[in-house]
């Protein structure tokens, strides 16, 4: 019997591998979907750097999470959600924080 090789394996293989305790299955889950993530997350912040750091706090998440999916639905669809809540938590932050302007300041 031969192994697949991990990228030829599905989301709920490598879910299942991960769990397992195989940290290769996860850094090849996020590679599957880290560009669509990105997406999605520039085009909730329309600002890079705050997508960047909704990507980073994402994949965190699932990471820390990955046990509390049930697989109900694809992983896509829970890592995009993911992302939207993390990517709306940012922007309601940023609209609590107030701006000062450098005229303001001087």
């Amino acid at each position: 019997m031969k192994i697949k090789g991990i990228e030829h394996r599905s989301d709920k293989e490598l879910i299942a591998a991960f769990r397992a305790g195989d940290e290769s299955s996860y850094v090849e889950l996020i590679s599957r979907y880290t560009d669509k993530a990105f997406n999605l997350a520039i085009r909730l912040t329309r600002n890079r750097e705050d997508a960047e750091e909704v990507i980073q706090d994402v994949f965190v998440t699932v990471y820390r999470k990955i046990a509390k999916f049930e697989g109900k639905s694809a992983f896509s669809s829970w890592l995009y959600r993911i992302t939207v809540n993390t990517a709306l938590m940012l922007i309601r932050k940023k609209r609590q924080k107030p701006t000062v302007s450098v005229d303001e300041v001087l």
